[in-house]
């Protein structure tokens, strides 16, 4: 039986397409509606799918956000004016626990900053559903207005009594402050200030694909990596990091990788890996934070051609000799020495 997981970003402008958690796809969309007058909102929705041997979807639980009955709204401070919204239906005994939560999403903020040089802006809006039973298969969906200031608006479920962190923790919610918030955060880095050009639907891949979910990818597994070694374990593993070193396959691949690419959600996956090892290898010789801050300065919108001639400048290296160094990183983090004890960072 297989399941596929798909999700849809309110910041995202452009198709984008990832694994996240036991190697489920996801899709990542804007959605705006358009009513009778010109008033904007934007749908969010997220879905869990299982199929059956024969290929027959298994049924699916509608959560509709506005029939979820009561649930408690807990504002948190991020910051710099902005605030992670949690609305829950867990018992609020277990208040320390959410605020233990949101403290991990406070110190996500923090360490992009930290490690980008950029603010990160806006909101995120969770809904965390507890039940006696969770779903395995299931839709949600909600509407905000356009002005609506979240950044990321999300769903993560866990059974009655689950932890939300440490052992035991519902995989939706590791899932989400781990690894999807800091790279889908770290993609709002990248697009509030210039610094690639981004693939346009049915036009032809810029060739910054690689850079752009590579950079995303580094972020996401540095901080897991400092807020939970086991699941930065788990999450690497899932990367298939050492398919890079099977052949020259997915060499090729990478530098023309766009949203508008057709392959198989296998080689999808696995380019997310390559591409975290291939910004990785670049930064072992200049601070991410400062080459992204030269990207801009110098008006950003740069292109695959325009990343090779950067790469050139700043590390003495063309494409080649970066896939190279990739290839070396790869080798260190699939020998036996436990992958939650290494760093991507020199």
């Amino acid at each position: 039986m297989s399941l596929n997981y798909r999700t849809a970003s309110l910041s995202s402008t452009w198709l984008n397409a990832r694994f996240r958690g036991l190697s489920l796809p996801i899709l990542m969309a804007c959605c705006v509606l358009f009513s009778g007058s010109p008033v904007f909102s934007k749908v969010f929705s997220q879905e869990a799918v299982r199929y059956a041997p024969g290929g027959t979807q298994r049924e699916l639980t509608i959560i509709d956000a506005d029939s979820l009955g009561h649930l408690d709204i807990l504002p948190f401070d991020l910051g710099s004016g902005r605030i992670l919204e949690i609305r829950t239906n867990i018992p609020s005994s277990r208040g320390e626990e959410i605020k233990a939560l949101a403290g991990v999403v406070h110190r996500c903020y923090n360490f992009l900053e930290s490690e980008t040089g950029r603010e990160v802006s806006g909101n995120v809006l969770l809904f965390l559903l507890e039940y006696s039973q969770r779903p395995s298969c299931y839709r949600f969906e909600v509407e905000v207005p356009d002005s609506s200031p979240w950044t990321q608006i999300r769903v993560a479920l866990l059974d009655s009594g689950q932890p939300l962190l440490g052992s035991g923790a519902s995989s939706h919610i590791t899932e989400f402050i781990y690894d999807t918030l800091p790279h889908e955060l770290t993609h709002n880095l990248l697009n509030l200030i210039p610094t690639v050009g981004h693939d346009l639907d049915g036009k032809k891949p810029l060739g910054t694909r690689w850079f752009i979910e590579g950079t995303c990818e580094k972020m996401a597994k540095e901080f897991s990596q400092i807020e939970s070694p086991e699941f930065h374990r788990k999450a690497l593993q899932r990367n298939n990091l050492n398919r890079v070193l099977m052949g020259p396959e997915m060499d090729g691949m990478v530098w023309q990788w766009g949203h508008s690419s057709a392959m198989d959600w296998s080689d999808e996956t696995d380019l997310y890996g390559l591409s975290m090892l291939l910004v990785s290898a670049w930064t072992r010789e200049v601070e991410l934070r400062d080459l992204i801050a030269l990207m801009s300065h110098r008006g950003g919108g740069f292109d695959g051609d325009g990343l090779d001639g950067l790469l050139w400048e700043t590390a003495a290296m063309d494409p080649d000799d970066l896939m190279l160094q990739a290839k070396g990183i790869a080798r260190q983090l699939t020998t036996k020495i436990p992958l939650s004890m290494l760093h991507l960072q020199k």
